[in-house]
């Protein structure tokens, strides 16, 4: 009988369900004919003929901007050697994954039967048309070198072989910070490297790049010492890194080494060559899987060493993964044109920075570590680090910009991170502005229950973050010996050990007494009440000791909220607590209730859960709420008790909050597709997609996040409480560190408002933001430079409708190329687009938060266009910077450019020789729109606009005066004052 064949979990995964690791999904519709006739033929001609007439247009109509080739001819596989292109695949899948998973890249896994170089390079040339980018992998040295080289001679597309380079960043990154702990001079440390193929030669490439003096690195491979004169076994590669030493062996290249880096095999290196090494010496063993020396050997022949490896289960692994994503992701965002030897520097030293950051809880809760920070035993990031993205990419993106090489130069680093902040972590945009408003006026927090792991962590967050005061209620015992397992240091965070509150007890049960007495408490079933962690937490709340309460996490949610329910009144105008779930899915929030505490509530109380559920959105995460009720009716489609009651419902809102967009009764899928509401139900009162939903009861709502966040895979915030007078809130019981921290930044948020401080938060300048101001002024006035001040100060964007323009013409996008053809015809653009554009800028979650605009509307038909994508909160403020037409003349008609851009007024300031630039040499001429005549007809037009549009303004109460005259610093003053008489 034969053997009966061992599970393997690896087959099991590989081969489980759809074979493989990957597939193709569609990112556009294909559910009807007409699709299929945009996604093919017909429809697909347009898109061609427009990329067949400007090549570079390709990237707009088509994924290649994100897509990467990993390209593979088996030659050496990772440490299973030349298995051939077909064995391989199962490689080139994960590698596809982990683009995939870590920087949003997708990728076409290619293998080729092809063991001459010139044919995989010319297949890569062929590929071009096709990607945006090729990562080679798994090919054998010296070959790799070769095609490496042809390939990034002959494409305009990033070449990365990473084998070769990724090794190389990740180790350089580790070796700068074990270089910082060991004190020690990069021009003078002595490196031994062994192994001479690709990841070998490119790792002694790059430490030489990062400074180490070649003269003290020697480079050996399987026949020893690669020495000045040897024959064997030798290529151009390797003799490049020849040294002049008298040591032939590995063992002989070691004695007296400061560090050794191995990328070769296992077994290489005995404790005796780590004995024989310089004091604190760096030990690289990146053989893979197993490595030159084990870990534990060489910490044990080495107490003073600090080790590397490649593998996930000792500290400072050397994983290629921190690097391969993140510098295409930074490469292809800015259409580099390749991956320069600054950019692969850049990439090492941000992730050696990273490295002394405090480690995220993410990173700790994915390894099941209780603490890490920088020094011998973490050197590298994690590769589950998610800040590896925002921290690589971007210094990636940035000097690609600064050498030359990037098509779409970056501008702005800060927002380029914010970007894939909120791009990769979609609750990040959302809970910025919430953690930037809660720092303004922190409060303070009292966490019942308070001795778990992750509650100490959350509140060593919150209070190193100053978004509150924690206050922990548990023994002071039990908080220490986790504390310092953990090695969190309890500075400024409160602890409150009820059993030695005596007097505080008495106090507090004499409180509740008065409030429960006529509700059957005596005063010892109050005494005895104050005992319970909860009980206490919210007494303190009553009694002004906190301002809130974060409950549950090891608790029962009826347990936590119902001593609240007991003792704190309701705000005025509510009669129901309710509860609220922001569900974040696909980057967008949607906002759903009650999925908590009302079972079956009332049409009056469906009317509050809406009404406060949209309060919710639009004061705590400036998002202009949209409301659907949801029903199994679809406006009037189906009788019942429960249609009659959302009617109702819908009634008693409109009749309260007339200018809130709410409708209903309707089907799910109808309130959140658009399309579907439109064209079915075109009287609809919403004009688009709901962002809020309002269940009829709790098993609806409940079950629909739950099913959302486990199978949809969608990010959720809450449960966030809303009706009681003070600011109370319980987690989940499977609520994680940042779980804690967001909902902690929502309850001081909530506490502000309830406290009477969300005015005094709304006049900081400079960190809150919700001004939603409109600049006016003539030509030349000054807006321009007075709205970018004013945007910085108060970190909201600038607008131009201008720039929207240019952006969107030099980007192709699809509203860019229609706006161009009016151009070309010499027409002006129509309203209609620059609309359309203002409206997609002002929906991304920065403009959310507030804006500037910059000069538009310039008509009162623009006006009302406005209005009409502004909505429910409308504008603030509009400043009319007033400067006299003499003065704009003045100005404007002195001004002097150059053929490449730089500008002088030579009546105000003259250059240093009359009519040559002083910064380039080339002549200044006066631009054709400079001449007083054509300054004057201008003004003359935004004169004729503008007095209407400022009297429309003018009737709602909105408009501020600005005296223009003076130097930009003289006037950004007056500007920022009219924000206080708002």
């Amino acid at each position: 009988m034969p053997e009966a064949k061992k599970f393997s979990e690896a087959l099991d995964y590989h081969s489980r369900g759809r074979p493989g690791k990957v597939e193709m999904r569609s990112t556009k519709p294909t559910a009807t004919q007409h699709d299929l006739s945009l996604a093919y033929t017909p429809g697909v001609a347009e898109p061609c003929l427009e990329i067949h007439s400007k090549p570079e247009l390709a990237f707009t109509y088509t994924n290649r901007g994100n897509l990467v080739a990993v390209v593979s001819n088996g030659t050496a596989v990772l440490g299973l050697g030349s298995i051939g292109p077909l064995a391989g695949k199962p490689v080139m899948e994960g590698k596809g994954v982990l683009f995939k998973r870590f920087a949003d890249i997708d990728v076409f896994d290619i293998e080729v039967d092809a063991h001459d170089p010139a044919d995989v390079v010319r297949f890569c040339e062929m590929l071009e048309p096709t990607v945006g980018g090729i990562n080679l992998e798994d090919i054998k040295a010296p070959e790799c070198f070769e095609i490496e080289e042809a390939l990034k001679e002959r494409l305009r597309i990033p070449v990365f072989h990473d084998d070769q380079h990724g090794t190389a960043i990740i180790a350089a990154a580790g070796f700068l910070n074990a270089l910082e702990i060991t004190e020690r001079d990069i021009t003078k440390t002595r490196v031994v490297m062994c192994g001479a193929g690709a990841a070998g030669i490119a790792c002694a490439k790059f430490f030489v790049e990062l400074g180490v003096d070649k003269e003290n690195l020697v480079l050996c491979d399987s026949k020893g010492v690669i020495y000045q004169g040897r024959t064997d076994g030798m290529n151009p590669y390797k003799a490049a890194f020849a040294s002049a030493t008298d040591a032939r062996t590995l063992a002989e290249a070691m004695v007296g080494a400061d560090a050794f880096v191995g990328v070769s095999v296992a077994g290489a290196v005995t404790p005796e060559m780590a004995q024989s090494m310089a004091d604190q010496p760096i030990i690289f063993a990146l053989a893979n899987p197993n490595p030159e020396i084990p870990y534990p050997e060489a910490r044990k022949a080495r107490p003073d060493a600090i080790v590397a490896t490649g593998r996930s289960d000792f500290p400072n692994q050397v994983n290629n993964v921190l690097g391969f994503p993140f510098i295409f992701r930074g490469a292809l965002d800015v259409r580099a044109s390749g991956i320069t030897e600054g950019m692969k520097v850049a990439a090492a030293r941000a992730l050696a920075e990273l490295t002394k950051e405090p480690v995220s809880d993410v990173v700790l809760d994915a390894y099941q570590l209780e603490h890490l920070s920088f020094g011998p035993d973490y050197i590298i990031p994690k590769p589950f680090d998610p800040r590896v993205l925002w921290f690589v990419a971007p210094t990636v993106a940035m000097t690609a910009t600064e050498e030359g090489v990037a098509a779409r130069p970056l501008v702005d680093v800060e927002s380029y991170q914010e970007e894939l902040k909120a791009r990769f972590q979609a609750s990040y945009g959302l809970m910025h502005t919430v953690t930037v408003k809660a720092r303004q006026l922190p409060r303070r927090v009292v966490y019942p229950h308070a001795a778990d792991d992750r509650m100490i962590r959350a509140a060593r967050r919150v209070a190193d973050e100053k978004i509150a005061t924690p206050i922990l209620i548990a023994p002071p015992a039990d908080i220490e010996r986790l504390a310092g397992e953990m090695e969190v240091p309890l500075d400024g965070i409160e602890i409150i050990d009820i059993r030695e509150q005596e007097s505080n007890r008495a106090r507090y049960a004499k409180a509740l007494f008065d409030v429960r007495r006529r509700k059957g408490m005596t005063l010892d079933d109050a005494c005895r009440a104050v005992l319970n962690p909860d009980m206490y937490a919210v007494m303190m709340v009553k009694e002004g000791e906190a301002e809130a309460l974060m409950g549950g996490l090891t608790t029962y949610y009826a347990e936590t909220i119902r001593p609240a329910l007991q003792v704190l009144p309701l705000e005025p105008g509510r009669t129901i607590v309710s509860a609220v779930y922001i569900m974040i899915v696909g980057g967008q929030p949607y906002f759903f209730a009650d999925c908590a505490v009302n079972i079956t509530p009332t049409a009056e109380q469906l009317a509050e859960i809406a009404l406060s559920t949209a309060a919710t959105a639009l004061r705590k995460f400036d998002v202009r709420p949209r409301v659907a009720m949801i029903s199994y009716s679809n406006f009037g489609s189906a009788r019942g008790e429960e249609p009659d009651r959302i009617r109702e419902a819908v009634r008693i809102c409109r009749q309260k909050a007339p200018e809130l967009p709410l409708d209903g009764e309707m089907h799910a899928d109808t309130a959140v597709v658009g399309e579907l509401l439109q064209k079915r139900h075109p009287f609809n009162v919403l004009g688009r997609d709901a962002n809020i939903l309002v269940f009829p009861n709790l098993t609806a709502a409940n079950a629909t996040y739950k099913l959302l966040h486990r199978l949809g895979g969608a990010e959720v915030i809450g449960p966030v409480l809303t009706g009681f007078s003070k600011s109370v809130h319980v987690l989940q019981r499977d609520a994680s560190v940042g779980d804690i921290v967001n909902l902690t930044a929502i309850a001081v948020l909530d506490a502000q408002r309830k406290g009477g401080a969300a005015a005094e938060v709304d006049r900081v300048v400079g960190e809150v933001h919700h001004h939603r101001i409109l600049l006016l002024g003539p030509p030349a006035g000054g807006k321009g430079t007075q709205a970018t001040r004013l945007a910085v100060e108060l970190h909201i964007p600038h607008i131009a409708s201008g720039d929207l323009l240019r952006v969107a013409v030099a980007e192709e996008t699809p509203l860019g190329q229609r706006a161009k053809r009016f151009m070309d015809a010499g027409e002006l653009v129509p309203d209609e687009l620059v609309i359309k554009m203002l409206a997609e800028r002002l929906d991304q979650p920065d403009a959310k938060r507030g804006f500037i605009l910059d000069g538009f509307p310039r008509t009162i038909a623009q006006a009302e266009a406005l209005d009409e994508v502004l909505g429910f909160d409308g504008l603030e403020v509009v400043a009319v910077i007033d400067v006299p037409a003499d003065e704009i003349v003045q100005r404007v008609a002195g001004r002097r450019s150059c053929r490449k851009g730089h500008i002088f007024n030579v009546a105000s300031k003259p250059p240093q020789e009359e009519g040559i630039c002083d910064v380039c040499g080339e002549p200044l001429v006066q631009r054709p729109d400079d001449t007083e005549e054509v300054v004057r007809n201008r003004l003359e037009v935004y004169e004729e606009q503008t007095t209407p549009l400022i009297e429309y303004y003018e009737q709602r109460g909105l408009v501020r005066r600005v005296n223009g005259l003076g130097k930009a610093d003289e006037v950004y003053p007056r500007v920022a004052a009219v924000l206080e008489r708002v």
